[in-house]
């Protein structure tokens, strides 16, 4: 529903009622009977958008179980690591006792000695890098679960 009204006056020497001014109300009556199904493609729209919405969510809770995940599996592969990269320095020390003892006695050359000791040094990086790889897994791990952001 609208209305709207309005009043004008001009003088004009030919205008018999130009003295009096001319005013106008005007009504507008609109009922609409066919809104070209309008409100039923607003309601399937809207239903649409909510289950648009909960995939949406279903997708992401996905995502963030297999973030969970994944973090946990590297977790456990950095302690398995760790315990491998203990054995395997152990090894190496023992190898470069063993091969220096060896070139005390002249029964091993300065080479293999050399090579005995980069390998234990190597054993000892590759440790080291184990721990903190165990770390990096601990903390994305706390961030996958939201404990950290």
């Amino acid at each position: 529903v609208s209305a709207s009204g309005g009043w004008n006056w001009s003088h004009n020497q030919f205008d018999e009622f130009s003295q009096y001014g001319r005013s106008f109300i005007s009504m507008n009556l609109s009922i609409p009977i066919f809104s070209n199904f309008n409100t039923d493609l607003n309601v399937e729209n809207a239903k649409l958008s909510l289950i648009q919405a909960d995939i949406e969510n279903k997708k992401l809770e996905q995502q963030i179980k297999t973030d969970v995940q994944t973090a946990f599996l590297s977790l456990e592969s950095a302690e398995k690591q760790i315990d491998i990269s203990k054995r395997s320095v152990k090894s190496a020390e023992l190898n470069y006792t063993s091969m220096k003892e060896r070139y005390n006695v002249g029964a091993a050359t300065i080479t293999e000695l050399t090579l005995a000791n980069n390998q234990y040094i190597i054993a000892q990086i590759n440790r080291v890098s184990g721990f903190y790889d165990y770390i990096l897994a601990q903390k994305q791990l706390q961030y996958a679960m939201g404990i950290i952001r």
